[in-house]
């Protein structure tokens, strides 16, 4: 019997930064928006290095567009705790004759 489950995975990441503008921080300033991303908040900049730091592995934000100029310990990373993982059924699909 093939089945259809909808898993909700959560984790929680630190990731600490310098908030002042580039060239000395992290937040983006103008020239580097035209360039690269639209990107104006602090929580813009914490969602992007996180999902990079999650979904590709990057652990120095050097390998980022835009970010090469920094330092590698411009930004750290900390997973805190573990995976969690919440399954739900959504349907049972019934094989087809055989």
């Amino acid at each position: 019997m093939r089945r259809s489950l909808d898993v909700t995975v959560t984790v929680t990441v630190r990731v600490t930064f310098d908030d002042s503008p580039m060239p000395n921080g992290i937040l983006p300033n103008d020239e580097w928006r035209r360039q690269y991303y639209d990107y104006y908040s602090v929580a813009d900049v914490a969602e992007h290095l996180t999902f990079n730091f999650i979904r590709n592995q990057v652990t120095d934000v050097r390998e980022l567009d835009g970010f090469a100029d920094q330092p590698p310990a411009a930004v750290q990373f900390e997973q805190l705790g573990g995976w969690f993982f919440d399954v739900e059924e959504v349907t049972r699909v019934e094989r087809d004759g055989g």
